[in-house]
């Protein structure tokens, strides 16, 4: 079955991959030669670049590498996608910089990392093409030992992946939290350290799934817990699953057990109605989808934060970008909320407003959201 792609959005550096920089309010076409009989299995943004990972391992990637963070060092952008060399299972990206695990299990990092969003030391700031991720000392760990890496994840400035025993390693930008508490036999201060430019093992306990926002890292439990930077809740409402503590309060012991000030201990519970939740994380908000219904909590300088009020339909599937996110209806349209100041959200700027982005006879099998753009996924006829 073939497929198509269309965008909409900020488009400064070309990454929107339609060969033009100006921003476009209104879904572009994706020249796709090589990408058309495969239909994406996701599709990862940092500041001004894209990346996109087919089943079969291959990646694609278009828009600045001013840093390499497209992996590739004979371009400074690319303004239609090309695609890089290897193979690869999971690719993540942060604001200058690319994550990417190859089908071998090996980690690499490419771009700009001053806060240590390479994982490859304090001295490597700028890899300017794939450069392995050196795990020897994270594998001395007990808890790790020859555990691979399975999931990749990473924010504007920090990354969190996790190995196949549940564990969680990561690196980048600490200062907030974000990479949870520190392990207080190895310091004395309670505060977690700015930055970790290697790997690091995290105090971070069992966990079905988890998602990364600017400043903070959710790992869904049997709730929702929040490490890092707390969740304003300007829009009223909430998510009644967050639950946020304090790096004090909050540790995972090496047991892989969550305990806390009260001495509550936590083990992932297969059947918790949790498994029924999609959430996801932008800049500064986390959505929720859960029976149809979709909820949000943040900052609502700019309508970032989705209230369910908005839209009384079921609704199927959403995404979140940076400050604005897009959710698909049973009736195949797309709408947007949110800042849509470079056509993210299409043409309408009142951001109290739903805009429409898509309504058309081709079905809808995948969306994504960037920093300020948006893209769907189209199943068309043969």
């Amino acid at each position: 079955m073939p497929y198509e792609i269309w965008a909409c959005g900020s488009n400064s550096a070309y990454q929107l991959a339609i060969g033009n920089d100006t921003d476009q309010s209104v879904l572009q076409k994706v020249p796709l030669p090589a990408l058309a009989t495969m239909k994406p299995k996701s599709l990862v943004f940092g500041a001004s670049h894209t990346l996109a990972i087919l089943p079969d391992g291959r990646v694609f990637g278009c828009g600045s590498n001013e840093f390499g963070q497209l992996g590739i060092a004979q371009y400074t952008v690319a303004k239609n996608f090309i695609e890089l060399p290897g193979r690869w299972s999971e690719v993540a990206a942060g604001w200058e910089f690319s994550i990417l695990l190859s089908t071998d299990g090996t980690l690499y990092s490419c771009g700009k990392g001053p806060k240590g969003e390479l994982g490859l030391g304090g001295d490597v700031k700028v890899a300017h093409e794939c450069t392995r991720i050196n795990l020897a000392l994270v594998r001395l760990h007990e808890r790790v030992r020859d555990s691979p890496v399975v999931l990749v994840k990473a924010s504007v400035n920090h990354v969190v992946v996790q190995l196949q025993n549940g564990v969680f390693v990561g690196w980048g930008a600490s200062r907030k939290g974000q990479l949870g508490a520190i392990d207080h036999k190895l310091s004395h201060s309670l505060k977690p350290p700015p930055l970790l430019f290697e790997p690091t093992v995290l105090l971070f306990g069992p966990a079905r799934d988890y998602c990364v926002g600017r400043e903070r890292t959710l790992l869904l439990l049997n709730w929702i817990e929040v490490a890092g930077r707390p969740l304003e809740n300007e829009a009223g409402g909430g998510i009644a699953e967050l639950r946020q503590t304090t790096d004090e309060n909050l540790l995972f012991n090496s047991h892989n057990a969550r305990s806390d000030s009260a001495g509550e201990e936590y083990h992932w519970n297969e059947n918790s109605p949790m498994t029924e939740l999609k959430v996801a994380c932008g800049w500064s908000s986390v959505h929720v989808l859960r029976d149809g219904i979709l909820t949000g909590q943040g900052k609502q300088t700019h309508g970032q934060v989705y209230s369910h009020e908005q839209y009384t339909g079921p609704i199927v599937d959403f995404e979140a970008g940076s400050e604005h996110g897009v959710f698909l209806t049973e009736q195949n349209t797309v709408y947007s909320w949110g800042w849509g100041e470079h056509g993210n959200c299409g043409s309408n700027h009142d951001e109290s407003l739903l805009t429409e982005l898509y309504n058309g006879q081709e079905k809808v099998v995948g969306m994504a959201c960037g920093l300020a753009t948006t893209w769907i996924v189209l199943e068309t006829p043969e």
